[in-house]
């Protein structure tokens, strides 16, 4: 039996109505920072405009942002963008700053809530959250053997929505540390900030990364969840387990991606229909969203978007 038509068989994967779990139950979210490593048109050139204020401490000051006393370095928040920028002058190679952003509000945190981030030869860093509420914002630099904060910003309401397919949740859970993240900087730097190429070639690399296993699909149970670290390791996998990958991968590097979960039906689909996970990525000017299918491109190949299956989506984390 061929992979293609094998792939779905005993794939019955956590069905979950919609109508009866609730979100809540499902998307355990962690309140940590994060750096994006492809940033939208629209990201991009709120970077340029927070560039603008360096050398400027009083309009920095009166545009709500905050600066050091004689203005080399920035930190300004856009609410609608959901980002904060980080923007500074001089070498930032040789004397990086360091950037530490904490959750300070009620929020069930299960890891560290202080992520830290270095700025050096880009000369800014571009940040999200994973939680609504109040944030610290310390920026600092080494000297002496200890760090000397250079800017301390506190944010007492920032908004988190359109952030949720760049978290982290219970079906996609990474973080910075994780193996396939790592490769995703990677990749993002090879492909220069394209979304499209970006979100094509770590596909590739998680169909290369992974052999679909019929002993896992029939062990599956209901509610299974990926362990991509193990995953990376063992390079084998389910549905499950190529969708965790690639959203995760998409997500830590700043392109919004939806885990989706469904009913798939067809005649290259192995008795007729089966559930399925699949992966939904944002289009680069944000009017869209496209699917990417990593089990069957696995499959199939490049023709798979042209073979006649047929998508119903249950839920999306």
């Amino acid at each position: 039996m061929t992979k293609k038509k094998r792939f779905a068989r005993k794939q019955v994967i956590f069905i979950i109505a919609a109508a009866c779990i609730s979100a809540s139950l499902l998307l355990i979210q962690r309140a940590f920072a994060r750096e994006l490593f492809i940033l939208s048109e629209q990201q991009a050139a709120y970077v340029e405009e927070v560039k603008e204020f360096l050398g400027d401490p009083e309009s920095c000051e009166a545009a709500g942002g905050y600066t050091t006393r004689d203005g080399d370095a920035v930190l300004m928040y856009n609410e609608d963008l959901e980002i904060v920028v980080f923007a500074a002058s001089g070498d930032c190679q040789s004397d990086p700053y360091y950037v530490d952003m904490a959750y300070l509000g009620d929020f069930p945190v299960d890891r560290d809530s202080v992520s830290r981030y270095i700025v050096t030869d880009k000369n800014y860093g571009v940040f999200t959250f994973d939680a609504s509420g109040p944030w610290s914002v310390c920026v600092s630099r080494e000297s002496t053997g200890s760090f000397a904060p250079v800017i301390a910003a506190y944010y007492d309401d920032i908004k988190v929505s359109q952030n949720t397919y760049l978290s982290s949740n219970s079906y996609v859970d990474f973080t910075s540390d994780t193996y396939y993240c790592q490769t995703a900087e990677e990749i993002a730097e090879q492909t220069g900030g394209d979304w499209n190429e970006t979100a094509v070639a770590i596909q590739n690399f998680v169909v290369d990364s992974i052999t679909y296993d019929d002993e896992i699909a029939a062990g599956n149970y209901p509610g299974r969840w990926s362990d991509l670290d193990e995953v990376y390791v063992s390079g084998k996998g389910i549905c499950t387990d190529y969708a965790s990958a690639m959203a995760a991968m998409l997500r830590h590097v700043g392109i919004p991606a939806k885990f989706a979960c469904g009913y798939v039906s067809g005649d290259m689909v192995s008795n007729g229909g089966g559930i399925h996970a699949w992966v939904e990525v944002l289009s680069g000017d944000g009017k869209s969203w496209i699917r990417f299918d990593p089990t069957f491109y696995d499959s199939l190949g490049m023709n798979y978007s042209s073979v006649p299956i047929e998508y119903d989506t249950y839920w999306t984390m």
